[in-house]
């Protein structure tokens, strides 16, 4: 019994070792977003990169997506704008986007403050770091959309919630609405401003991806950043369609001009040489009246046959 309990523990443990074996190899790379703000303003929003162990810790993490972010976005690399360095709370960032400036920076993993850049990461996160510009007393707000990305058509209204980030009696991180920010698109000033629940309802003219984002006057905020995805607007009639509409109505008018002429022409007591104002009758115009002229010969051949059958029978 106990040679089958320990044989069993072993296959167990086999096993998980083999699956933790899987999951490493698994996590060899991920692709998460990140934005970086420097003093302000967007550096890079939402810029896609490929994460790989880096510093060869066996994790992924926030300092390996900066790195790479700053290799792939930063003139001269990560070599000229982004370092760590030790200090009595472990890895702290001594550099971030080319700023030295004595470890004033701040950092968020799906909009959740980080707890440092060891702090792991996996694929499909969004990792947001900055370098502040109050570096003393009131630091930085650090502010996101909710939600942060959407798909719409162009012209179609959405609504965006704007929040900022702050803490209960507990200290545990919770989501403000934050009123009066001036929302931009692409750079570009709405004329819009969050409410009082920081909502605020927009829409897009051109396809493309739209850059949402916003500043506030009264206090130094970290910009948000929302992409939205605008497809062009659907449903306008094919020229094709309205071509074989145009027709079938040109037809219609052309059989109720035929029909009134035909009328006319049988209730005239004159013949029809004498419709027109100088005896002439009026030339047909192609498309219009060819019908009409039609319908009247022949009512005229037929009576002309009737007249010489009946003289032929007397």
């Amino acid at each position: 019994m106990k040679k089958q309990f320990w044989t069993g523990c072993t296959a167990a443990l086999l096993a998980l070792t083999a699956a933790q074996g899987i999951s490493a190899g698994a996590a060899d790379s991920a692709t998460v977003c990140v934005t970086i703000a420097n003093a302000g303003k967007l550096a890079i929003a939402r810029e896609e990169v490929t994460v790989t162990d880096i510093d060869g810790d066996g994790v992924l993490t926030v300092a390996d997506a900066l790195t790479a972010a700053h290799e792939k976005c930063f003139e001269g690399g990560a070599a000229a704008g982004f370092k760590l360095a030790d200090s009595q709370w472990g890895k702290s960032i001594v550099k971030l986007w080319g700023v030295e400036n004595g470890g004033s920076y701040s950092y968020t993993v799906n909009n959740i403050f980080s707890m440092g850049p060891t702090d792991p990461v996996k694929d499909g996160d969004k990792i947001y770091a900055g370098v502040m510009q109050n570096t003393t007393g009131n630091y930085d707000c650090y502010t996101y959309f909710d939600p942060d990305e959407a798909e719409v058509t162009a012209g179609e209204k959405f609504t965006l919630t704007l929040n900022e980030a702050g803490w209960d009696e507990n200290y545990n991180q919770i989501a403000k609405p934050l009123k009066g920010a001036a929302v931009t698109v692409n750079g570009k000033d709405t004329g819009k401003v969050t409410d009082a629940d920081g909502k605020v309802t927009l829409s897009v003219d051109e396809a493309g991806t739209a850059q949402i984002s916003a500043t506030l006057s009264d206090h130094v905020i970290f910009p948000p950043v929302a992409a939205v995805s605008v497809a062009e607007a659907t449903g306008t009639a094919p020229a094709e369609t309205t071509a074989v509409s145009d027709d079938t109505t040109a037809a219609s008018d052309s059989t109720e001009a035929a029909t009134e002429s035909s009328t006319q022409s049988s209730g005239a007591s004159d013949d029809v040489t004498g419709s027109g104002s100088d005896g002439k009758q009026p030339a047909p115009q192609a498309g219009e009246n060819a019908p009409a002229a039609a319908a009247v010969a022949a009512v005229l051949t037929l009576g002309a046959a009737f007249v010489l059958r009946r003289r032929h029978a007397e």
